[in-house]
């Protein structure tokens, strides 16, 4: 037993003396940290890009609904294509899961202080993320409303 302690003792000592392994240790305290805040910031940041993305496209439909002569049926699709897409027809979607079927876009049209005006509103529920998950973040649901002139052309 007695031999155990002085050798227990002597490893101690060797090891607070000694300086090599400290740069990797600080490394692998550190490196998880670290990689939690960038993942954090990539996926706050993916939120709000989506929900920018949203905005820009609401916006941009119900500015093509303001301007267009006829208020159809004809005018809603290409205004909802502008929304999703982009552009007046389908392709890639702006934000993913933000279409027609899981999100529509109620287009209403109403006089309001003897002035024409369109509204567009549309809610969406953006697709989870595994680190929000984690944090203990739940479904994150975009409700967003715009309105706009309607001046026609």
């Amino acid at each position: 037993m007695t031999l155990f302690f002085p050798s227990l003792r002597a490893i101690c000592k060797r090891f607070s003396d000694g300086v090599s392994g400290v740069v990797m240790t600080e490394a692998i305290l550190s490196l998880p940290i670290l990689v939690l805040l960038a993942a954090g910031v990539l996926e706050f940041g993916s939120v709000l890009w989506q929900r920018e993305q949203i905005v820009t496209g609401l916006r941009d439909s119900i500015r093509y609904v303001a301007r267009c002569r006829h208020a159809d049926a004809t005018c809603d699709t290409v205004a909802r294509n502008i929304a999703y897409y982009g552009s007046s027809a389908t392709g890639t979607l702006r934000v993913p899961g933000w279409n027609a079927t899981d999100s529509p876009i109620t287009i209403t049209r109403a006089t309001l202080v003897a002035q024409d005006v369109v509204t567009a509103s549309t809610t969406h529920t953006l697709l989870n993320s595994p680190l929000l998950g984690i944090l203990g973040i739940g479904t994150i649901t975009v409700t967003l409303d715009h309105q706009q002139r309607d001046i026609g052309w």
